[in-house]
């Protein structure tokens, strides 16, 4: 008998403490948070990942500059080649010091990743084994 009026004293101290939720202060706050949460705009699409082709890269350097062999006027800023383009201003960095890096020449940026190596018949025909397979299958996918 004693706990349970422990229990119902603890719940009306907690109710005291809590009190302070119910102001009228409080609920404004909670309103104007709701309001400005309202307000704000949404996120934009997230454009996926794709590679540009060798057109593209010119195009970008040459709404840039307005030319292929020089970098000595600029001609549209980064924001503008953005909205004509759809290319992000960081990629647009990355195109420009890739060419001035190259004595201002386009290169692809697929020869830039090096070789891609395929499994042997031998490594597919390990990984694929039944005793591997066994030995493996605690694994998550992950």
């Amino acid at each position: 008998m004693l706990s349970h009026h422990k229990d119902t004293r603890s719940h009306t101290d907690l109710e005291k403490s809590l009190s302070f939720l119910e102001g009228d202060n409080v609920r404004q706050q909670v309103q104007r948070l709701r309001k400005n949460a309202r307000d704000r705009p949404s996120f934009p699409i997230i454009i996926k990942r794709r590679e540009l082709s060798l057109d593209e890269h010119r195009r970008v350097i040459w709404l840039r500059f307005g030319s292929l062999e020089s970098a000595e006027v600029t001609w549209h800023r980064s924001c503008d080649v953005f909205k004509m383009t759809g290319v992000l201003p960081c990629t647009q960095r990355k195109i420009i010091k890739r060419w001035l890096a190259n004595n201002m020449k386009v290169v692809s940026f697929k020869s830039l990743r090096g070789k891609q190596r395929m499994l042997t018949e031998a490594q597919r025909n390990y990984i694929a084994s039944p005793q591997m397979l066994l030995e493996m299958r605690h694994l998550s996918l992950a």
